[in-house]
Protein backbone atom coordinates (compact mmCIF):
# COMPACT_ATOMS: atom_id res chain seq x y z
CA UNK A 1 0.00 0.00 0.00
CA UNK A 2 2.68 2.51 0.86
CA UNK A 3 4.35 1.64 -2.51
CA UNK A 4 1.70 2.39 -3.83
CA UNK A 5 1.24 5.55 -2.79
CA UNK A 6 4.86 6.53 -3.18
CA UNK A 7 4.18 5.53 -7.23
CA UNK A 8 1.38 7.83 -7.48
CA UNK A 9 2.94 10.62 -5.74
CA UNK A 10 5.78 9.98 -7.99
CA UNK A 11 3.42 10.00 -11.61
CA UNK A 12 1.46 13.17 -10.08
CA UNK A 13 5.19 15.11 -9.50
CA UNK A 14 6.25 13.98 -13.06
CA UNK A 15 2.61 15.12 -14.76
CA UNK A 16 2.84 18.48 -12.95
CA UNK A 17 6.88 19.05 -13.75
CA UNK A 18 5.34 17.81 -17.49
CA UNK A 19 2.91 20.40 -17.96
CA UNK A 20 4.63 23.38 -16.54
CA UNK A 21 3.34 23.30 -12.99
CA UNK A 22 7.15 22.89 -10.98
CA UNK A 23 7.21 26.77 -10.66
CA UNK A 24 5.09 27.06 -7.83
CA UNK A 25 5.85 29.06 -4.68
CA UNK A 26 4.12 27.76 -1.83
CA UNK A 27 5.62 30.27 0.68
CA UNK A 28 4.65 32.95 -1.52
CA UNK A 29 0.70 32.34 -2.26
CA UNK A 30 -1.56 35.28 -1.72
CA UNK A 31 -5.39 35.47 -1.46
CA UNK A 32 -5.09 36.56 -4.63
CA UNK A 33 -3.69 33.58 -6.25
CA UNK A 34 -7.29 32.07 -5.81
CA UNK A 35 -9.23 35.56 -7.00
CA UNK A 36 -11.63 34.12 -9.47
CA UNK A 37 -11.65 36.60 -12.00
CA UNK A 38 -10.14 36.08 -15.46
CA UNK A 39 -9.25 37.76 -18.57
CA UNK A 40 -10.95 36.29 -21.55
CA UNK A 41 -8.57 36.49 -24.29
CA UNK A 42 -11.16 35.87 -27.19
CA UNK A 43 -12.11 38.60 -29.05
CA UNK A 44 -15.88 39.81 -29.18
CA UNK A 45 -17.21 42.22 -32.05
CA UNK A 46 -18.97 45.07 -30.74
CA UNK A 47 -22.59 44.95 -32.91
CA UNK A 48 -24.09 48.08 -30.88
CA UNK A 49 -23.39 50.48 -28.02
CA UNK A 50 -26.09 51.24 -25.72
CA UNK A 51 -25.10 53.81 -23.34
CA UNK A 52 -22.03 55.24 -22.02
CA UNK A 53 -21.45 51.69 -19.79
CA UNK A 54 -23.65 49.16 -21.33
CA UNK A 55 -22.72 47.60 -24.73
CA UNK A 56 -23.59 44.70 -26.59
CA UNK A 57 -20.96 41.84 -28.21
CA UNK A 58 -21.23 38.84 -30.36
CA UNK A 59 -20.44 35.81 -28.00
CA UNK A 60 -20.93 32.19 -30.21
CA UNK A 61 -23.15 33.82 -32.94
CA UNK A 62 -25.43 35.69 -30.09
CA UNK A 63 -25.85 39.34 -29.08
CA UNK A 64 -24.93 39.37 -25.31
CA UNK A 65 -25.10 42.62 -23.44
CA UNK A 66 -21.82 43.84 -21.54
CA UNK A 67 -22.22 46.28 -18.32
CA UNK A 68 -19.07 47.64 -17.89
CA UNK A 69 -18.43 47.39 -14.17
CA UNK A 70 -17.00 49.43 -11.42
CA UNK A 71 -17.64 52.32 -12.87
CA UNK A 72 -21.41 54.45 -13.48
CA UNK A 73 -22.01 56.74 -16.50
CA UNK A 74 -24.45 59.47 -16.62
CA UNK A 75 -28.33 58.31 -17.95
CA UNK A 76 -28.94 58.69 -21.84
CA UNK A 77 -31.38 56.11 -22.28
CA UNK A 78 -33.16 55.50 -19.16
CA UNK A 79 -36.92 54.95 -20.09
CA UNK A 80 -37.89 57.38 -16.98
CA UNK A 81 -37.00 60.33 -18.91
CA UNK A 82 -36.19 62.38 -15.88
CA UNK A 83 -33.34 60.55 -15.16
CA UNK A 84 -31.31 61.21 -18.48
CA UNK A 85 -28.94 64.70 -18.68
CA UNK A 86 -27.52 66.07 -21.81
CA UNK A 87 -23.72 64.97 -20.47
CA UNK A 88 -24.97 61.22 -20.53
CA UNK A 89 -25.67 61.57 -24.68
CA UNK A 90 -21.74 63.14 -24.54
CA UNK A 91 -20.79 60.18 -22.78
CA UNK A 92 -22.94 57.99 -25.42
CA UNK A 93 -21.71 59.55 -28.29
CA UNK A 94 -17.91 58.80 -26.72
CA UNK A 95 -18.31 55.33 -25.72
CA UNK A 96 -20.14 54.50 -29.68
CA UNK A 97 -16.92 56.55 -31.39
CA UNK A 98 -14.48 54.25 -29.02
CA UNK A 99 -16.18 50.84 -29.55
CA UNK A 100 -18.44 50.57 -32.24
CA UNK A 101 -17.20 47.76 -35.08
CA UNK A 102 -14.48 47.17 -32.86
CA UNK A 103 -13.35 43.88 -31.16
CA UNK A 104 -12.68 43.73 -27.13
CA UNK A 105 -11.25 41.55 -24.85
CA UNK A 106 -13.30 41.37 -21.23
CA UNK A 107 -12.32 40.26 -17.91
CA UNK A 108 -14.36 38.90 -15.44
CA UNK A 109 -14.47 39.48 -11.45
CA UNK A 110 -16.39 37.62 -8.97
CA UNK A 111 -19.88 37.62 -9.87
CA UNK A 112 -20.61 37.63 -13.84
CA UNK A 113 -23.80 38.38 -14.52
CA UNK A 114 -26.17 41.40 -12.82
CA UNK A 115 -29.70 41.02 -11.68
CA UNK A 116 -30.55 42.40 -15.45
CA UNK A 117 -29.17 39.24 -16.81
CA UNK A 118 -26.28 41.71 -18.42
CA UNK A 119 -22.97 40.05 -18.89
CA UNK A 120 -20.21 42.08 -16.33
CA UNK A 121 -17.04 42.66 -17.73
CA UNK A 122 -13.87 45.19 -17.73
CA UNK A 123 -13.73 45.64 -21.28
CA UNK A 124 -10.19 46.28 -23.60
CA UNK A 125 -9.87 47.46 -26.61
CA UNK A 126 -6.31 46.74 -27.61
CA UNK A 127 -4.13 46.98 -23.88
CA UNK A 128 -6.70 50.17 -22.68
CA UNK A 129 -9.64 48.82 -20.19
CA UNK A 130 -12.52 51.50 -21.39
CA UNK A 131 -13.84 50.89 -17.96
CA UNK A 132 -10.63 52.71 -16.06
CA UNK A 133 -10.58 55.37 -20.11
CA UNK A 134 -14.34 56.62 -19.05
CA UNK A 135 -13.19 57.66 -15.42
CA UNK A 136 -10.12 59.29 -16.40
CA UNK A 137 -11.51 61.32 -19.03
CA UNK A 138 -13.98 62.61 -17.21
CA UNK A 139 -17.35 60.57 -18.69
CA UNK A 140 -17.56 58.03 -15.68
CA UNK A 141 -17.50 57.71 -11.84
CA UNK A 142 -15.92 55.21 -9.85
CA UNK A 143 -18.96 53.59 -8.49
CA UNK A 144 -18.39 49.95 -6.36
CA UNK A 145 -20.53 47.07 -7.12
CA UNK A 146 -19.40 44.19 -4.47
CA UNK A 147 -18.16 41.75 -4.79
CA UNK A 148 -16.79 42.65 -8.28
CA UNK A 149 -14.13 45.81 -6.66
CA UNK A 150 -11.12 44.33 -7.86
CA UNK A 151 -10.54 47.90 -9.53
CA UNK A 152 -12.12 50.10 -7.14
CA UNK A 153 -8.64 51.82 -6.05
CA UNK A 154 -7.57 52.62 -9.16
CA UNK A 155 -11.16 54.23 -10.56
CA UNK A 156 -11.17 56.01 -7.24
CA UNK A 157 -7.84 57.40 -8.44
CA UNK A 158 -8.66 58.23 -12.01
CA UNK A 159 -11.98 59.89 -10.89
CA UNK A 160 -9.40 61.83 -8.37
CA UNK A 161 -7.60 63.16 -11.05
CA UNK A 162 -9.94 63.85 -13.76
CA UNK A 163 -11.65 66.36 -10.98
CA UNK A 164 -8.58 67.57 -10.31
CA UNK A 165 -8.04 68.27 -14.31
CA UNK A 166 -11.65 69.45 -14.47
CA UNK A 167 -12.09 66.50 -17.07
CA UNK A 168 -15.60 65.98 -18.90
CA UNK A 169 -18.16 65.84 -16.21
CA UNK A 170 -15.54 67.86 -14.10
CA UNK A 171 -15.65 70.64 -16.28
CA UNK A 172 -16.75 73.96 -15.00
CA UNK A 173 -18.65 73.66 -18.59
CA UNK A 174 -20.90 70.85 -17.35
CA UNK A 175 -23.43 71.67 -14.67
CA UNK A 176 -25.17 69.39 -12.03
CA UNK A 177 -28.64 69.43 -14.04
CA UNK A 178 -26.48 68.70 -16.92
CA UNK A 179 -25.12 65.69 -15.80
CA UNK A 180 -26.93 63.59 -13.15
CA UNK A 181 -23.79 61.86 -10.88
CA UNK A 182 -21.18 65.17 -10.81
CA UNK A 183 -22.42 66.20 -7.38
CA UNK A 184 -23.88 63.23 -6.24
CA UNK A 185 -20.53 61.15 -6.84
CA UNK A 186 -17.56 63.72 -6.35
CA UNK A 187 -14.63 62.72 -4.31
CA UNK A 188 -13.66 65.42 -1.76
CA UNK A 189 -9.74 64.96 -2.57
Amino acid sequence: MKKTIIILTLIILILLVATGCNNIDLDNISEDTFNTSYIDTTEYKVTRVVDGDTLVVKINDEETKVRLIGIDTPESVHSDESKNCSFGKTVSDYTKKLLSDESVTLEYDVEQYDTYGRLLAYVYLDDNMINYDLVLNGYAVAKEYPPNVKYADKFTEAQIEAEKSKSGMWSDNVSNSECNLKDQYFINY
